[in-house]
């Protein structure tokens, strides 16, 4: 990884991105279910962790968190001796059901703090839209975590079931780095 750019561990895709993209940055991958944005968030994963600055990979309520390690252990990338060392993953569905957004919010800060990421994936981060009682908590939960995220600091991937007309309106989108 240069010092600007986080890297994918796939050549072509790095050369598109002009190196990769941005690190200690905030980067949405979008896209329709299916279209591979779970695969290419674990291969950035697996390919930036490290045991002093490790990778965080939050599952929230689209894809039960068994099932992406599950189909994750079937890609050449994936390496199991890295999970719990450099790489971590944290179920969000459970703390969403009982707390709602702030006990989500509350619980990042608190992995943030135990495991000082290098990187941390949110996947879904569309699915935080339906725990938030209107658009203004919505959009205070993500300026708060933008602003976490930012100062830590720690490149981010959050991953959406997005269409294109979304970007323009939806908070996230204001705070990214790259979509």
């Amino acid at each position: 990884m240069t010092s600007d750019r986080l890297r994918s561990g796939h050549q072509p895709l790095d050369e598109v991105l002009s190196g990769g993209l941005p690190a200690n940055g905030i980067s949405i991958i979008m896209g329709l279910p299916g279209t591979g944005k779970t695969i290419i968030a674990q291969q950035y994963t697996f390919h930036n962790a490290q045991a002093d600055r490790p990778a965080v990979y939050f599952s929230t309520m689209s894809e039960p968190l068994d099932k992406i390690v599950r189909f994750g252990q079937t890609l050449n990338f994936f390496d199991t001796d890295a999970v719990g060392q450099s790489v971590f993953y944290e179920d969000l569905g459970q703390v969403a059901s009982r707390d709602g957004l702030p006990g989500v919010d509350a619980h990042i800060a608190a992995v943030l703090r135990e495991r000082r990421p290098g990187l941390v994936v949110i996947d879904s981060f569309k699915a935080l839209h339906a725990l938030a009682g209107d658009d203004r908590e919505f959009r205070q939960s993500v300026y708060q975590l933008a602003g976490r995220l930012t100062a830590f600091p720690a490149a981010s991937l959050w991953l959406g079931e997005y269409g294109p007309d979304e970007a323009a309106v939806s908070a996230e989108f204001a705070v990214a780095d790259a979509i």
